[in-house]
């Protein structure tokens, strides 16, 4: 007899059919992304420990606990891996270039801890700036990679602070010239040890930014968001 509602025993019938019933099927595509995340994960592990000339394309698939063939209808080459990286890489330093963008006032406070912000986020993930390093080094597709990213951080700040000059091919070298000036700084700064003076770095490319933003106007003025 079924259990009626408020029963003490609340529990369906169980019929022979569900006993027979096996957990539903991981979709082909999930399947697919979840083995791509594995062996990006066993390359980063193997790169970020012996460097990324030192470890071949066997040890990633033994790491990721794959098959050759396998490893290499994700990847054709190391390379490959590397871009993969490379991208997951310039993806995180684009959330964190957003983090400045949605604050609601920007002046030269705000911009000095984002800075420190920043230094602080590279200091605990230095052997990521390493593979950045590697792609500027090595491939085409890599510099195009890192270059598009440029261009796509200098978009970025141009629509949020209206002030920033944008008029031409000069103003866009500008721009781009203050995130070379960001990323060289944050990442001399989180080498152990450090390369720069943290505390003068951070002043005076913090009032570099803000010169920016406020359309070279000086860097003191509390700015709304637009």
């Amino acid at each position: 007899m079924c259990c009626e509602l408020g029963a003490a025993n609340p529990r369906p019938p169980i019929y022979e059919n569900d006993l027979m019933k096996s957990p539903a099927p991981i979709r082909r595509e999930d399947q697919r992304k979840l083995t791509r995340r594995k062996i990006v994960d066993a390359a980063r592990a193997c790169f970020y420990e012996r460097g990324t000339a030192d470890v071949s394309m066997e040890e990633v698939a033994r790491a990721a606990q794959v098959g050759r063939a396998t490893l290499y209808l994700h990847f054709p080459n190391k390379d490959s891996i590397l871009i993969e990286l490379l991208s997951q890489n310039l993806a995180g330093v684009q959330r964190i270039f957003a983090e400045l963008c949605q604050q609601e006032r920007v002046d030269i406070d705000v911009v000095t801890r984002w800075l420190r912000g920043y230094v602080e986020v590279l200091r605990s993930h230095r052997e990521a700036m390493r593979i950045v390093r590697i792609g500027i080094a090595t491939t085409d597709e890599a510099r195009a990679m890192i270059h598009d990213h440029h261009l796509s951080l200098v978009a970025m700040l141009a629509a949020r602070f209206s002030g920033m000059p944008q008029d031409g091919p000069a103003d866009q070298a500008r721009l781009l010239l203050m995130i070379a000036r960001i990323d060289f700084f944050a990442g001399a700064a989180a080498e152990s040890p450090s390369q720069i003076d943290l505390e003068a770095g951070l002043s005076l490319v913090g009032q570099e930014i803000m010169g920016l933003i406020e359309g070279g106007k000086g860097h003191s003025r509390n700015r709304p968001r637009n």
